[in-house]
Order: structure tokens, then sequence, then C-alpha cells
């Protein structure tokens, strides 16, 4: 089902003003996605939805007084969308991650090097330097012992 075929059900629903603890496991089900979203963060978990009342619980704790999504896209979208382009990231936890990622990259290809052959060593090496912009060059020459 579409995401506006689901908020209209689920808005009509909510307008009925029915007790949650009242409604079938369908009309939970509905409920929850639409308050998840169009791109909902989290897979159904189908445990949890086999189960009637672990969707009474998971709607009265977690989705019933949260805020619903939209579906329009937004200039703020649109800004965080170019800005994610950019190689800005404004999440600290994705940029920590990132950073370990490169870190535990260039862990990986130092240790690798070494167990080439010199003259693979040599010719990586060359590929390498012979990328670089020259402000780049000058740094490594000025870390250089």
């Amino acid at each position: 089902m579409a995401h506006k075929e689901v908020a209209a059900s689920a808005k009509e629903l909510l307008k009925s003003k029915r007790d949650y603890m009242k409604w079938r496991k369908p009309e939970l089900q509905l409920a929850i996605q639409w308050k998840q979203g169009p791109n909902p963060t989290e897979p159904n978990n189908e445990k949890t939805d086999a189960y009637k009342n672990a969707l009474q619980a998971l709607w009265k704790n977690k989705y019933r007084d949260l805020e619903v999504p939209t579906d329009d896209w937004t200039d703020e979208d649109e800004a965080r969308l170019d800005a994610l382009k950019a190689g800005d990231i404004e999440c600290f936890e994705r940029d920590v991650g990132l950073q370990r990622f490169f870190e535990t990259e260039e862990e990986g290809i130092a240790l690798r090097i070494p167990a080439f052959s010199k003259l693979r060593r040599k010719n990586v090496l060359l590929r390498v330097i012979q990328s670089l912009q020259e402000d780049e060059w000058n740094d490594i020459e000025t870390d250089l012992p």
C-alpha cells in the first residue's frame, strides 16, 4: 500500500476516536506504518507483528505520541541533501564512524604494503605519488624525517 493510502486510512482510524486497545491487528500495523513514514528507519519485526499485544505495546510506548513525518520535500531537506553531496556530515555518530572506518582502512593498507614484493611496493608508491597535487606532496615532504 502506498504511503498516501496508508496516511489516509490511518487518519480515518484516528478520527474514529476508538481506543487503540480495541483496534484489530491490521489497524495497529497500519497506524504504526503511518507513523514510521514513507521511508521507515527500522524494519518491521515479524516476531512483533505476529502478536496483537506486542503491537499495542509498541504503539503505546513509541508511536502514539510520535509526530507524523511528511511526504513533502522541503527546502530544509534540499539543503541537507546539498550538504551531504558536498561531504558535510551533520551527524556526529556518523562522522565518528566514518573517521574510524578510514583509520581502520589506513591501518589495513599500511599492513598489506610491506607484504608486497619490492617492485610491487615501488609501483604502488609511484602511482600514489604521481596522483598527488603539489600542495599534498609538499605536506608529505615536511612530515618526512
